[in-house]
């Protein structure tokens, strides 16, 4: 399992990006092989600061091959400059993999 994990600051119009860029990528990531999405919007932290993050968005993708041709794929270059209509600056990436995980609900 591979995640990309992709971070705004603070000042991304996150209705924008919910409503238009998320379901613009799904519509072509999930036949590629995407499996999960989850996007998070960040609360103050409990000393009442500002987080660092207002939203992170999460892909799950099966294998690293798969991220791969989805990253490469020409719709890539759409989503890239969709960016501009939601958030001033480039958003920070991060890929990795799950190493822990655990469900406390039965």
């Amino acid at each position: 399992m591979v995640v990309a994990t992709v971070a705004y600051r603070p000042g991304i119009d996150v209705e924008y990006y919910l409503n238009k860029h998320i379901p613009m990528s799904e519509e072509w990531m999930i036949p590629l092989g995407l499996e999960r999405a989850e996007v998070r919007r960040f609360f103050p932290g409990p000393d009442g600061a500002a987080p660092k993050y207002a939203v992170m968005t999460s892909l799950y993708f099966p294998t690293m091959d798969i991220f791969l041709t989805t990253v490469q794929h020409p719709r890539m270059a759409d989503m890239t400059a969709d960016v501009k209509n939601f958030y001033q600056g480039e958003p920070e990436m991060f890929i990795g993999e799950p190493v822990y995980e655990r469900n406390y609900k039965a």
